[in-house]
């Protein structure tokens, strides 16, 4: 995770806590419950849009760093796996931006590994 989510997340856990002690005043007074579960959702909001946007921005420059330097991204299976791993799962669009690189190509298809199981269909 980076260090800005990290942070977020910190100050979403302490408005968090704030919340349940102004949900404990809701029990007295009914009237602020909605304002209070309408301020929750909007912060849940806010971080999950902005973890969203932290991953974008990873894997927008990853696939410019593809464009790049495309030397830098001739992978075996395993290297292609972690350069394609962003944020705990595998971004397909980095993966896709890894055929052609290795500059063969099997019935038409281009390759994005040097071995391993490939996306042309083969095991190299």
């Amino acid at each position: 995770m980076s260090g800005k989510t990290i942070q977020l997340e910190r100050a979403l856990l302490r408005a968090l806590r704030k919340i349940e002690v102004s949900k404990s005043i809701c029990r007295v007074h009914p009237e602020f419950t909605a304002v209070y579960e309408k301020i929750g959702a909007d912060l849940f909001m806010v971080t999950s849009q902005k973890t969203r946007e932290d991953t974008m921005t990873k894997s927008e420059e990853r696939l410019k760093d593809i464009r790049e330097h495309p030397e830098n991204h001739r992978h075996d299976f395993n290297g292609l796996q972690n350069c394609a791993f962003i944020d705990g799962a595998i971004d397909a669009s980095v993966m896709q931006a890894h055929e052609g690189l290795i500059g063969h190509t099997n019935g038409g298809r281009r390759c994005d590994v040097s071995t391993g199981p490939c996306a042309c269909g083969a095991w190299h």
